[in-house]
C-alpha cells in the first residue's frame, strides 16, 4: 500500500497535465498528430489513476461528503454530465457543426451542381472524377462517391479545386 502511494497522486497528476493540454489543444483545433490518441488513451489510464488516488485517501475524500461547497460542486459535475447526453439540434434541423453541415450539403449535391459550383462544367468534373479512378455518373454526389464517408468525399472535394 505504501508503495502505491508514491504513484497514485503523481500519476494523477502527470495524466491530468497530458488531458489538459491535448483537451486544450483540441479545443482550438490546434491538434496535431497523435494529439486525439494520446488524449483518449491516456484518459483511460487518468480513471485509473484517479480511482487509486480515491481508493488510497478514501478516508479524506468521504469528508467531502459533508461539505455543502463540495456537495455542490460533485453535484453539478454530475449534472453537466446527465445533460452532455442531450442531444441537441437547432429549429431549422440541421444539425452538427456549420461548417460540417456546409461540407455535407456540398458533397451531397449532384455532380452537375456541384460543376457550376465550382465554374467547370459537369463533363470536365466527370473526367476529373475518371483520372482519380471513380466512375462518376449523372446525378451522383461526391458523398455518392465516396461511399458516403463524410471525409472521403470533403478529400475529393478538395482535390476537384482548382
Amino acid at each position: 500500500m505504501k508503495n502505491l502511494r508514491k504513484f497514485a497522486t503523481p500519476l494523477t497528476i502527470g495524466t491530468f497535465v497530458i488531458i489538459g493540454v491535448t483537451g486544450v489543444l483540441m479545443f482550438f483545433h490546434a491538434n496535431t498528430g497523435l494529439n486525439k490518441v494520446i488524449h483518449e488513451w491516456i484518459g483511460l489510464m487518468m480513471i485509473a489513476a484517479v480511482a487509486l488516488h480515491v481508493a488510497l485517501n478514501w478516508r479524506a475524500m468521504t469528508g467531502y461528503f459533508k461539505r455543502p461547497v463540495a456537495l455542490a460542486v460533485m453535484g453539478t459535475s454530475v449534472a453537466l454530465l446527465a445533460l452532455s447526453f442531450i442531444p441537441v439540434s437547432r429549429p431549422d434541423g440541421a444539425e452538427g457543426r456549420p461548417d460540417l453541415v456546409a461540407v455535407r450539403m456540398v458533397t451531397s449535391a449532384p455532380i452537375e451542381n456541384l460543376a457550376m459550383l465550382l465554374g467547370e462544367d459537369s463533363g470536365t468534373l466527370m473526367a476529373a472524377l475518371s483520372e482519380q479512378g471513380y466512375s462518376p455518373v449523372a446525378g451522383q454526389s461526391l458523398s455518392d462517391l465516396a461511399g458516403g464517408d463524410m471525409r472521403a468525399a470533403a478529400s475529393l472535394l478538395s482535390s476537384l479545386q482548382n
